[in-house]
């Protein structure tokens, strides 16, 4: 909102610059001795302005795992040229968009995850032959949802020896999971036969020293959310003939508890990685038992359902405006766009072209032997008209004062907008030069402090995507508890509470709205007014360190963890990229690498001026705390 309403003061200030200059001009020349010459009549100006289409994305912001989604985007032409659309993709490939404004997909397992893509609508004015364009962020989820175990075969029945504990199959084999989620397993049915499953490698172990024993079984796989499948049944048979052979026995010592034969013996599994997906829809590992307990059964392969991505393929399909007039340099050109987007120009057609020029008495060119530019000659006579012969400038001193000022804060914006994201990372840094000093407020005693780290750095033990409302919960509970320590509240306090609490222990003014304003983002929390992912809380919880560190006896030790930085990955949204650099600078500075820490915030700002109006809403509050407490830790140092 700030940058709009700073292009419409520039575009104020230019108008009433040209209109002010006419009237200097008008005002400061006098006509003194009339004369009479001849003199060259000038061609006709116009100009065409082609006005880019007003976007409209109303699209919904989460869709579902196996939905069938369907959104139509709308564009609006002041000058009601024909639009069309397209999309700048970074993120998801299977995103498109028809020339129409249709988004239509089917989600799926693959898809599932946060995206962002760039949607343009774009016109083409006939009347001035150029094209304009404008876009629009769009940010989506896809939301998984759980799908049960699948059974994809047939579980085979066995036949095993009797007093021999034989290993059988892998139910990997037999069942898959369309989440890829670990499965587990149970069997019913069983009796007189032991069966054991090693869910690990999902391996089945039968046992039986009842001859000619015979049952039916089933097997149950259940994924994390306990959705089930069930397998077939399995017929069982016991026979009555011992294992016979001199060598290893078909037999597994898992358990250590065989019929006392043979020696017991542990296997040592191990498993490859899993092969790229292939065209068929499944994907192999190879896992083998190191020792060879199992000499007919040392070495299997798991076989795993997955979803074929096949290389991504654009087939080009290029539409071109009429080409324009030809010039006096004897060439035409047109604009051409690629509807689908593929960012590709092999089978791109020309835009620009050789043409045979055909002069005019219009064309602004003194050429066809004309006199004058466009007359003269083949063309109309020129005009002789009265002109001044002698000028003189009467000077308006405060006119012109006027127009220096008004050219010099033209000059100013127009450099600011340009130059915004530098002239703001240099006000920040003179800012920072210039604070005072200040002395170290101590809020805590070593007890306390100790205390509330050792409960932060278990609940950042405990993260799980799961759990993050839960903890977000506790952590506000914690925020609390600093704050009960160092003021001597209740832990039912208010804001209120908290702000006389402040001003009668006199609390720097620079401190004072730190703690103002990070007790009301905990607040959120605490109400679920805002749906909170795992960056959020631990930024959270990197900054209540931070205070912790600014307000009382801290040293790198109290930390009680390895300190390492986020990679930021280039195809997350730029939110997210700011969070986490928000996160790295409080690891800097708990290092008390503040000049480092100066730069990251820096380079933040630059980050921050790309976002929309209303993203930057999402981080405005962190990105001016942070702010505020490397400006109160540089006071500190300065004593």
């Amino acid at each position: 909102m700030q940058m709009n309403r700073l292009n419409y003061l520039v575009w104020v200030l230019l108008i009433v610059t040209i209109l002010q200059s006419s009237l200097i001009i008008q005002k400061a020349y006098t006509l003194d001795i009339p004369i009479s010459t001849k003199v060259i009549n000038s061609g006709t100006v116009s100009l065409c302005i082609n006005h880019p289409p007003t976007l409209n994305v109303s699209c919904a912001a989460q869709i579902f795992e196996h939905d069938n989604y369907f959104c139509q985007v709308n564009a609006t032409d002041s000058d009601g040229d024909i639009t069309f659309f397209s999309s700048f993709i970074t993120n998801p490939e299977f995103f498109e968009i028809s020339s129409s404004g249709v988004i239509s997909f089917h989600a799926n397992f693959s898809m599932v995850g946060n995206h962002s893509v760039s949607i343009i609508a774009s016109d083409y004015s006939e009347v001035c032959g150029i094209s304009a364009s404008r876009s629009e962020i769009y940010d989506f989820e896809i939301i998984n949802v759980n799908d049960p175990p699948e059974l994809t075969r047939s579980i085979p029945g066995q036949i095993i020896p009797t007093g021999t504990q034989v290993s059988v199959f892998y139910l990997n084999s037999y069942f898959t999971d369309p989440d890829n989620d670990e499965l587990t397993y149970t069997v019913r049915g069983n009796s007189q036969i032991n069966i054991q499953i090693f869910n690990e490698i999902s391996e089945v172990l039968l046992y039986s020293d009842v001859c000619d024993a015979k049952e039916t079984v089933v097997f149950t796989a259940m994924d994390p959310g306990n959705l089930t499948a069930e397998s077939n049944n399995v017929q069982i048979n016991v026979s009555c003939e011992e294992a016979v052979g001199s060598g290893a026995p078909v037999t597994s010592s898992r358990t250590g508890s065989l019929s006392g034969l043979f020696e017991p013996c542990d296997p040592d599994w191990q498993c490859g990685d899993w092969s790229e997906c292939t065209p068929n829809g499944t994907k192999t590992k190879i896992c083998e038992d190191l020792n060879h307990c199992d000499p007919y059964h040392f070495r299997h392969e798991i076989v795993k359902e997955c979803i074929y991505v096949a290389p991504p393929t654009c087939t080009e399909d290029w539409n071109c405006s009429i080409w324009s007039p030809c010039s006096y340099q004897e060439t035409q050109t047109r604009t051409c766009i690629d509807l689908n987007a593929c960012a590709t120009s092999d089978d791109k057609p020309l835009e620009e072209q050789e043409c045979t020029y055909i002069p005019t008495c219009s064309d602004g060119i003194q050429n066809q032997g004309e006199t004058g530019v466009d007359c003269g000659g083949p063309c109309p006579p020129c005009q002789e008209i009265e002109v001044p012969g002698v000028v003189k400038e009467r000077s308006n001193l405060l006119t012109n004062i006027l127009l220096g000022i008004i050219t010099v804060l033209l000059a100013g914006l127009i450099i600011y907008k340009y130059f915004h994201k530098q002239i703001n990372a240099g006000v920040v840094k003179i800012i920072w030069y210039i604070t005072g000093k200040k002395l170290k407020i101590i809020l805590l005693n070593n007890n306390q402090k100790n205390i509330i780290l050792k409960e932060l750095l278990e609940l950042e033990n405990s993260f799980t995507p799961k759990n993050i409302k839960e903890k977000a919960i506790e952590f506000a509970g914690i925020v609390r508890q600093y704050f009960t320590s160092a003021f001597k509240l209740i832990p039912e306090f208010t804001k209120k509470d908290l702000e006389l609490q402040i001003t009668n222990r006199r609390v720097d003014e620079v401190l004072e709205k730190i703690f103002l304003s990070f007790f009301e983002s905990i607040t959120m929390f605490e109400f679920k007014k805002v749906r909170i992912y795992k960056t959020d809380l631990e930024v959270k919880v990197e900054e209540l360190r931070e205070i912790i560190h600014l307000t009382s006896k801290f040293s790198k030790k109290d930390v009680g963890k390895e300190i390492v930085e986020k990679k930021i990955p280039e195809n997350i949204s730029l939110v997210t990229q700011i969070k986490s650099m928000v996160y790295n600078t409080y690891i800097t500075m708990q290092f008390e690498e503040f000049d480092t820490a100066k730069e990251k915030y820096a380079d933040m700002l630059k980050f921050y001026e790309d976002l929309s109006e209303k993203k930057k809403q999402e981080v405005y509050d962190d990105i001016a705390r942070l702010f505020s407490e490397i400006r109160y830790a540089l006071s500190l140092l300065k004593q």
